[in-house]
Parts: C-alpha cells; structure tokens; sequence
C-alpha cells in the first residue's frame, strides 16, 4: 500500500469516528429520553378503561376508568377506589408518594362509571373563566350551553348500588390479579366501606375475599363507623329489616338520585363536583389576582363556604373552601387566611399547600369529585350493610354479604377525627368477627379527613406508617400486626 493510499485509510477511519460516537451518543439520549418519559408515566399515572359488569342502562356505560401509577412490572397492585362523591383524582398525590416509596408497587386509582356522564368538554380547554362561563353562569361556549344530567334522561341510576360497584370491581381486580400477581383492595372514606363489604361479598358463591392479598382502609369502615356523623339523616338510622329497607328507599327514592351520605347539600351536587376545579383552575392561572369566583357563586353556597366579606386571592378562595370547618368530609390542612391584604392572600402550609391540592383537582379534567354520584350507592353501603351479615335488608335490595366470618386476610386500617373514633371501633368489630390475624391500626385525631391523601409525606402520619405494611406485602411476608390493640 503506498503512502497515498494509507492516507486514505487513515483519513476514512477517523471520519468514521465521529459517526460511531454519534450513534452511541444517539442511543444514551434516546434512553435516557425514554427512561424519563416511563419514569414520568409512573408517577403521573396512565388513564386506561376496562369493560364493566353488565348494569342497567346504556351499554356504553358498563366500562370503568383507571389510572396506573408505578412501574409496568409491578406484581403487586394497589386498587384504591375513592369516596363519595370522590373521584380518582383524590388519588393524585397519594399514589405517585407509594409507588416511590414501595418499589415493586403499582397503584391504581378507580373512577366508577357514572364519570362517563360527566361533561368536561370545557375544562379540556384550561381556560378558568371559559370553565365559569359554561358551568356555572350559564353562557354559551364555542356555540354549547353545559346541560346537567336530571332523573328524566338517567332513571337507571337509581339502580347504580353495592351490587353494581362491586361487579365492576370485581372486573378490575380480576384484571390486576392476572398472572398471579398480589392484589390490595383500599379505599378511602365510604371507598374503605367497600374493602370489608367487597372481602364478605358473595359473587355466585365465590368470596370476595380470595381475590385479595390484603385491604387497606382509609378512615372508612362497617359496623357503624360514621353513626355520628349520620345521626339525624336520611341516611340513619341503619336498615335491618325488609320492611324498614323498604320504606328507607321510597323515602330516598322522592328525593335526587345524585346524592351522598350525611346531611343534604343546597346546591345540585355536579355543583360540589366542578367548583373546586374551577377553583383550583383560578388558584393556578392568577394565585394573587383577586378572586373572580367570590363575587359570582351563589349566595347559598357562598355561605357553604365561609367566605369572608373583604375581597381575598384565587388562592385564598381555594384555601377557605378546603379549611372553612362547614364541610368536615373535605377538610385538608392547607394553610390559612393572611390577617391583612387587599385582596387578603393565602399563607399555604407546612403540612400540604393549595398548590399541592389542586393536582388532584387538575391533573385530569371532571376527576376530583363525581358530579353524578348515585345515591343508591350510599344507602347500600352505610343503612344497608352495617354488620356484613344477611337479613331482610340486604335481601330485598339484592345484596350478598355472605362470607364476613370467613375473611382472613392482613389489614391496614386508619383513622382521622371525623368519625370520632368510630372508624377504628368499626373496624375492630370486623377483625374480632372475621378471622383476620394480621391487622394494623393508626391514627392521628389531629388530621381531617382528608388529609391523609394530601399531607405531604413529613408530616403524613398514614404514608408513614402504612408504607412499612405495603413493603412487607410486597416482599410476600407476613406484616403481623401494629398498632392499636383489638381488645
């Protein structure tokens, strides 16, 4: 070869260089790309749906919506379902917290069916006054008035009970439990009512609880957990007796069908539903602009509220409706109102911030309350069931609590102040009559009821103490017992 030709050679393979470094280049970014895009899915959740159990009305609605947090190989999934009328977004923070604390867990959030009736066609949009204008003033956007659904146009409502959550349920646990991965069914609120209700349920004969690995119940439970809180209600005191099943639900049934327990709202309750997101859209477009939504909500629900007479921020607006005290079910520990200002802004605290609780209320459009939350449901769970066991009651309404002495699988179980000890009692009825041995209890009576779903993890007495529980059932151990004592 002679010296032109090695040249040549020499020259060719040094261009080539570069092209190799470029590829591996490429291909680290590429990964790294794609690592963050997986790693972001993880904790930001994928919106999937499942086919539903058969239920009356329109087939289309017999599907059930999910979010999925954590990594694609997790064997060990996490079902939470939320209260009433809470969606799957008050999950938002709590579920990206566990998977990220718990490796090898995935969490996924439930929306029941009736988010399908939900019209979110304008918060698509994530614009906070084209979302007032159509929701609540009643103006035309993009040439579309907002028409909330009345009885009329869904009488199968009426219908939606325990009997159709638990078969549509019972679909998602199927699904999560494929390729015998472990499956834990929690809840919060009157979502952990349905944990013990689901483990005793009878689904033609096959128990509940052989579909799952263990029940995790926030501040919710049977046996009368929420007695106090229902006292004077429609929905106490509890059904017992056919006859008494029979005259509770035509007295519920002349009222809305949209509706949940406690005592009733003043307002529809796809009112309830949209106006924290509305609220939440303000906070974050303009924190310390002065609140648009002050001015305009009704007179009735701006007494729901609490709102004070001086002009205050969005974000303040936001804060009084979350720490007001008139609303006890959707207490969080936000912060507080500035003692000066024009407009008084929000001092956001050190235990969660309205930053902080708006993700549940935006991460996706119609998820942080259910506008259409069927009453049925309510009166099925908390009149219906309070033992777990047969009678009259459940009979009549078509109910299959059947296995209640039989479940024996480990529990995680925790209380806030609003039941006033009830939820703890409650769920220690269901240990002593059922045979679970393994059983975990905590509490912390200075949390609302919320707020084990928006804490930030410091200050979280429930991420903290029910992390160790999910770490041992995903490492496949037995995590014994915690806690408060039985008794």
């Amino acid at each position: 070869m002679n010296r032109s030709q090695s040249r040549q050679v020499v020259l060719a393979r040094r261009s080539s260089l570069p092209r190799v470094r470029w590829v591996w280049l490429l291909t680290l970014v590429v990964f790294v790309v794609t690592a963050a895009v997986a790693h972001g899915a993880e904790l930001n959740g994928k919106r999937v749906k499942i086919q539903g159990a058969s239920a009356p009305g329109p087939k289309r609605l017999d599907k059930v919506f999910l979010r999925k947090y954590g990594p694609s190989h997790a064997k060990t999934i996490l079902i939470l379902t939320p209260g009433s009328p809470g969606s799957q977004g008050n999950f938002a923070r709590l579920a990206p917290w566990l998977v990220q604390r718990v490796p090898g867990l995935g969490v996924w959030a439930v929306d029941r069916r009736s988010n399908a009736l939900e019209d979110i066609s304008v918060f698509l949009r994530d614009d906070a006054m084209s979302s007032l204008r159509y929701y609540l003033l009643g103006e035309r956007v993009a040439g579309h008035s907002f028409k909330p659904i009345r009885q009329a146009k869904a009488p199968y409502i009426r219908k939606w009970g325990a009997e159709v959550a638990m078969n549509d349920l019972h679909r998602v646990i199927h699904v999560a439990g494929r390729h015998n991965h472990r499956v834990i069914l929690g809840g919060h609120s009157d979502g952990a009512v349905t944990v013990p209700a689901y483990a005793a349920w009878s689904f033609h004969g096959h128990p509940g609880y052989k579909d799952l690995d263990g029940m995790l119940q926030i501040d919710g439970a049977e046996f009368g957990a929420f007695d106090r809180y229902l006292k004077g209600t429609d929905y106490s005191p509890p059904y017992m007796t056919k006859r008494q099943a029979k005259r509770g639900l035509a007295r519920h049934n002349r009222q809305s069908e949209f509706g949940v327990a406690g005592a009733p709202f003043p307002v529809p309750l796809w009112t309830v539903g949209v106006l924290p997101e509305i609220s939440c859209q303000f906070a974050i477009e303009d924190p310390q602009g002065e609140s648009v939504l002050q001015s305009v909500v009704p007179q009735s629900v701006r007494k729901l509220i609490g709102l004070p007479r001086e002009a205050i921020t969005n974000e303040a607006f936001m804060g009084v409706y979350t720490t007001n005290g008139l609303a006890s079910a959707f207490q969080m520990r936000t912060g507080r109102l500035a003692a000066s200002g024009s407009p008084r802004p929000w001092v956001n605290g050190p235990d969660s911030s309205v930053p902080s609780v708006c993700r549940t209320f935006t991460q996706e459009a119609g998820n942080g309350f259910e506008w259409y939350y069927s009453a049925r449901l309510d009166v099925d769970l908390v009149q219906a069931m309070p033992t777990l066991a047969p009678t009259g009651a459940t009979r009549y309404l078509g109910l299959h609590p059947r296995y209640l002495h039989d479940v024996n699988v480990p529990l995680y179980a925790f209380q806030t102040s609003i039941s006033g000890g009830g939820v703890l009692r409650g769920t220690k009825e269901f240990i002593r009559k059922s045979k679970v041995a393994s059983h975990w209890l905590y509490q912390d009576l200075q949390m609302g009821h919320f707020d084990p779903l928006e804490d930030f993890p410091a200050q979280n007495r429930f991420v903290q103490t029910v992390t160790p529980w999910l770490r041992d059932l995903v490492a496949g151990e037995d995590p014994g017992s915690r806690g408060q004592p039985v008794g």
